[in-house]
């Protein structure tokens, strides 16, 4: 037949692949200027499930029928109509009707000594069951029951089927597109697939000590190394006790003693430290019996000058005083410096007036401090402290460390 009224749905599918349409939902006027008086009508549903405009019809046509109730009301039989005093009473209706009011009958209407009778006959409608509709009885009735199939979806895969009443009457195959699945693999992981199915493959990593180096293992192979520092490690000499972190000196103490002979002056005479003077000596001449005197601390030396009164003398020297020449106008007096020899465990340097003396009765120790390592010392007593080792971690980074030395190894991140 013509077609009176269309529209074009795009609708999406819920989770089961069933969608619902409202006729006339999107073409709204032209659904209102449908003359419904005009028919019998009928529907048509067509699709294209590949979303396109290549339509197929689904279920044919199926004719828009009346319900039971509309047909009745269009036959229903003529009720009871009656008029006493006045009231007038059609079916269960009743009104009071003022006096004097006249009727007049109209078509279908008879009036006779105040009784208002239909004069029109029964209906007797008959209903025909269209397409896939069935109609009870079959027989021309005041009274019929209309039944219609009850449709229904089910799903198989990509195959979505249309049931009447239980049974399939139209089959339609969507197009599902698989999905596709990539897995890329990180920094040190390793992927194995077999199909769908992927094996994930992340490396073990371990810990291993070499004297003071310390390797970070991926799967057994080193891939990082940290280097502590080297502690330094000491061991008793002669004289040296070592306790723990303690070394002390085990050697008993000296205390030199100087003695001083001839001219020279040694103060204190014991101890560690020594002070030695020799006087500076002095020269005086007696003119009366021409005597030189040489003077020298507690010490003292003469030389008689003789001569025939001419300017040449003779001098001779006595003691520790030398003269040269020991015969003339002119003469050198020299006295000889000391010489000193050390007596026990001292040592003497320089050159004389300057002399230093040094006492060796205590022994030198020098602990020279190394990495890592703090020394404090109280008089011949030494402390050695070695700061302990620790290793932490933050995230992918292992730190180690040693008193102020700090050591960092950082491990490849895992993806």
């Amino acid at each position: 037949g013509t077609v009176v009224f269309s529209e074009t749905h795009t609708p999406i599918t819920n989770q089961f692949g069933l969608f619902g349409l409202g006729i006339g939902s999107v073409n709204t006027s032209g659904f209102a200027a449908i003359n419904w008086g005009a028919g019998p009508y009928f529907l048509e549903v067509s699709v294209d499930p590949t979303g396109g405009t290549s339509y197929t019809p689904l279920l044919g046509t199926q004719q828009f029928m009346s319900v039971p109730y509309a047909l009745y009301a269009g036959s229903a039989p003529a009720p009871a109509v009656s008029f006493t005093n006045n009231i007038l009473s059609v079916g269960g209706n009743t009104t009071t009707i003022s006096t004097g009011t006249t009727y007049t009958a109209g078509t279908g209407i008879s009036i006779s000594s105040g009784v208002i009778s239909t004069t029109l006959a029964p209906i007797t409608p008959t209903v025909t069951g269209g397409n896939n509709i069935t109609i009870n009885p079959t027989s021309p009735s005041n009274s019929y029951t209309v039944s219609a199939p009850s449709y229904s979806l089910s799903q198989s895969g990509n195959n979505i089927d249309l049931l009447q009443n239980g049974t399939t009457i139209s089959s339609v195959t969507l197009s599902v597109a698989n999905p596709t699945t990539t897995v890329v693999n990180g920094n040190n992981i390793t992927l194995n697939q077999s199909g769908s199915t992927y094996t994930v493959n992340a490396p073990t990593y371990s810990l291993s000590q070499s004297g003071n180096n310390i390797d970070l293992l991926q799967n057994g192979s080193s891939i990082g190394t940290a280097t502590l520092p080297v502690v330094t490690s000491y061991s008793a000499g002669n004289g040296i006790n070592i306790s723990g972190s303690t070394i002390s000196n085990t050697l008993t103490p000296i205390t030199p003693t100087i003695t001083s002979t001839g001219i020279a002056v040694v103060t204190p005479t014991t101890g560690n430290t020594f002070n030695v003077d020799v006087p500076q000596p002095t020269l005086t001449y007696n003119t009366t019996g021409n005597v030189l005197t040489l003077t020298q601390g507690s010490y003292t030396t003469t030389a008689a000058l003789t001569g025939t009164g001419s300017s040449t003398i003779n001098m001779a020297a006595t003691g520790i005083a030398s003269v040269s020449p020991t015969s003339g106008s002119a003469f050198t007096v020299s006295v000889a410096s000391p010489t000193f020899t050390p007596n026990g465990p001292t040592t003497i340097t320089g050159a004389y007036p300057n002399l230093t003396i040094n006492s060796t009765a205590s022994p030198s120790t020098t602990l020279v401090q190394g990495n890592n390592v703090t020394l404090n010392q109280s008089g011949s007593t030494y402390t050695v402290n070695a700061a302990p080792y620790t290793l932490s971690s933050n995230s992918n980074t292992l730190t180690l460390t040693n008193g102020t030395v700090v050591s960092t190894a950082t491990v490849p991140v895992q993806s």
